[in-house]
């Protein structure tokens, strides 16, 4: 069965690329293509400068091509009380929620995600799996 999946960042602060080629390696392309043009995004929320990917209100961004067997490299930071993620798996980009597989992105150093459950803290597989371990992001304003 081809698994195709679409990606999406929620919030602020993430620099992403992706192998698509699993023949080379080392052909790295950005996520969203240059300058976003291959993202489905609100211009008004989202911006590209010096290859950081931020955003200025809670808002998703999506991949408009779709990918199987594929390696995600990213680095983010967090800003205090962040509660993001990384999409990984989506069938239905309208309804997102309930159909899809997000990595948490959090700032687990704030008391209302420090205090979470396992499966609410940055690492985790949101909703099912915790992280291997507790508090595997850095502080606010640290690059991950």
């Amino acid at each position: 069965m081809k698994r195709l999946f679409y990606f999406s960042i929620l919030l602020l602060g993430i620099i992403s690329t992706l192998n698509v080629s699993a023949a080379d390696k080392n052909k790295w392309q950005p996520l969203f293509g240059a300058n976003l043009s291959d993202a489905s995004y609100n211009p008004e929320v989202w911006s590209m400068t010096n290859g950081v990917l931020a955003a200025v209100q809670d808002e998703s961004i999506w991949t408009k091509t779709e990918y199987e067997n594929f390696e995600l490299d990213l680095d983010f930071k967090t800003d205090v009380g962040t509660n993001s993620g990384v999409v990984i798996y989506c069938t239905d980009t309208k309804d997102w929620i309930p159909n899809s597989v997000e990595i948490q992105i959090a700032d687990d150093h704030c008391e209302k995600w420090g205090n979470g459950k396992p499966y609410e803290k940055c690492g985790a597989i949101y909703g099912h799996l915790g992280a291997n371990k507790d508090k595997v992001v850095k502080k606010p304003g640290e690059w991950n």
